[in-house]
């Protein structure tokens, strides 16, 4: 029974693949925390707005060719079966030494519609953006920007869905 909830569940929501890159070596502990986190506010927010959600993990790079479709990121979200992709670009400040703690990254978005291949918004944001808190430490505003980044992409399939479009 849960199967064919499960099943029905999936054939009226969206899959929406999230392909993060880093300014900094993604390989690096740090960053690959901070990424995870970023993610993690991602998906849970567009999972709780009915959607499924799967990510492309740890990759380098994904190299602006012609056109979004040249581009890693769309060729697996096509390959994943994802109607959507969340690109989100992660743009660190470099620590002056390798022992002081990595700050939140700023990041930089784009929604695609994968079938289409068209933008369908973009945007920036920074920590400042998303700080509830005065205490707040980087993975927690790094969750946090992930989580704001999914509620712009959420708003804009809402709009779209309803027949509206533009820049969230």
């Amino acid at each position: 029974m849960l199967v064919l909830v499960f099943c029905g569940a999936a054939l009226y929501s969206d899959a929406v693949l999230i392909f993060t890159t880093n300014s900094l070596d993604p390989e690096r502990l740090s960053v690959m925390e901070l990424q995870s986190a970023v993610e993690d506010g991602a998906m849970a927010a567009l999972f709780d707005a009915g959607h499924i959600v799967f990510n492309a993990g740890v990759v380098a790079g994904n190299p602006r060719l012609k056109g979004p479709s040249d581009r890693l990121s769309m060729r697996m979200a096509k390959s994943g079966g994802a109607l959507f992709l969340l690109e989100i670009d992660l743009l660190y400040e470099e620590p002056e030494t390798d022992e002081e703690q990595l700050n939140a990254p700023s990041a930089q978005y784009r929604l695609y519609d994968v079938m289409q291949d068209t933008l369908l918004t973009q945007g920036s944001l920074s920590p400042g953006d998303v700080r509830n808190r005065e205490d707040a430490g980087p993975e927690e505003l790094s969750t946090a920007l992930g989580s704001a980044i999914a509620d712009h992409a959420v708003s804009m399939l809402r709009r779209q869905g309803n027949g509206e479009a533009g820049d969230v």
